[in-house]
Formats: structure tokens, C-alpha cells, sequence
């Protein structure tokens, strides 16, 4: 569950229910969401993609897209200035996740 608009969250994984989709394309679809998520200040973002039963007559296969946000993080660093990418590098939770 998320804050966000169903259709707010579909327009960012830029796929449309006509397109033809493989792995790779549905990942990407999947990381991409993530990432916006994560850029909210949503670390612990997730969202997957549920395949249900392929129907050779209508040549479909429905999927579901789970997306749990999660709790909003925000780290904020006093005292001194650190640049971004090495806030990224010692902060674990910053890491993308593989």
C-alpha cells in the first residue's frame, strides 16, 4: 500500500496493458518504480510483479503488481557536509538494492 494514486504509480512503470512484455522489460518496469519510491524517501520500497495463469485462446497473460512503499526515511546529516554519493556509499540503507 502506498500513498500514491493507483494510476500515478502505472504511468511510472511506462508499460500499457496492450504492450508485449518479456523479463527483462517487466524488471526494468519493476526497478523503475523502486526507484521513484526510493527517491520519495521510501527506502524499503518494493513492487513485483504477479503472474497469473497464461489463456492460450485470448494469447494473455494477467500480472499484478504488488507495491508496498513502506515507511518514509529521510537521513539527514549535521555538522558537516557530505556530498551525496558518499553519503550513499557509508549509509547502508542507502544502497539500491540488488
Amino acid at each position: 500500500m502506498t500513498s500514491y494514486a493507483d494510476r500515478d504509480l502505472l504511468s511510472r512503470i511506462k508499460l500499457k496493458p496492450t504492450d508485449q512484455f518479456d523479463s527483462k522489460k517487466l524488471q526494468r518496469a519493476e526497478d523503475r518504480l523502486r526507484d521513484y519510491l526510493v527517491k520519495q524517501d521510501y527506502l524499503g520500497a518494493r513492487a513485483i510483479f504477479h503472474r497469473g495463469a497464461y489463456d492460450p485462446k485470448t494469447n494473455t497473460l494477467p500480472l499484478q503488481l504488488e507495491v508496498v512503499a513502506g515507511l518514509r526515511v529521510r537521513v539527514v546529516v549535521t555538522g558537516a557536509k557530505i556530498p551525496k554519493r558518499e553519503l550513499k556509499r557509508r549509509v547502508p540503507v542507502l544502497k539500491k538494492a540488488p
